[in-house]
């Protein structure tokens, strides 16, 4: 998706990628923690993105706002963001299945 063009990249990277850690990955951390006993330490990952993709998103919306100005691109924007969250889904049920064939 990201080589198709600027508008696609931004769309699939900024948006669709960067948005996830918005509620996802605070929720990673916590049951992490909840579940496993890691501490705030061993989570950080998961806690830094979840704040920096915040800006991330933001930078992703405003080069959107900047460069996606026609139809053609606005649905261009639309287009990647839905491939993107259809391949995380992908991502996601494959390693559920991964997870579920060890244990």
């Amino acid at each position: 998706i990201c080589g198709r063009s600027f508008i696609e990249g931004a769309s699939a990277h900024m948006l669709a990628g960067e948005s996830v850690g918005l509620t996802v990955y605070a929720q990673v951390a916590d049951a992490l923690q909840k579940h496993y006993g890691l501490t705030l330490e061993e989570v950080r990952f998961w806690t830094v993105h979840a704040v920096a993709d915040q800006d991330h998103t933001e930078i992703g919306r405003q080069l959107l706002d900047d460069f996606a100005r026609t139809e053609e691109n606005q649905q261009a924007v639309l287009r990647a963001v839905e491939d993107s969250h259809r391949m995380y889904r992908c991502l996601d049920e494959g390693t559920y299945r991964a997870v579920l064939a060890v244990g």
